[in-house]
């Protein structure tokens, strides 16, 4: 985060990082984009997850919360 409000603390973020079980990202994503293969979907959702993931753990500028697609949709109060 280098904005300047960011480093001048006048701005406090809160990040929420939402995760939804692969298989059904990659059953979504095969719908949508049927000329994809479940491999290449795969590989991708991975790569994303991972680079989100190293964001989230290494967000040091305010406060998160981690979401789970599955708990919310079941139980969403």
């Amino acid at each position: 985060m280098k904005n300047r409000e960011f480093q001048k603390g006048a701005i406090y973020p809160y990040v929420i990082r939402m995760v939804r079980d692969g298989r059904a990202v990659v059953n979504s994503y095969s719908r949508i984009y049927p000329d994809k293969t479940r491999s290449e979907i795969s590989q991708k959702w991975v790569r994303l997850f991972k680079e989100q993931q190293d964001f989230y753990d290494n967000f040091s500028g305010g406060q998160k919360m981690l979401v789970r697609y599955e708990e919310l949709a079941s139980k969403p109060e």
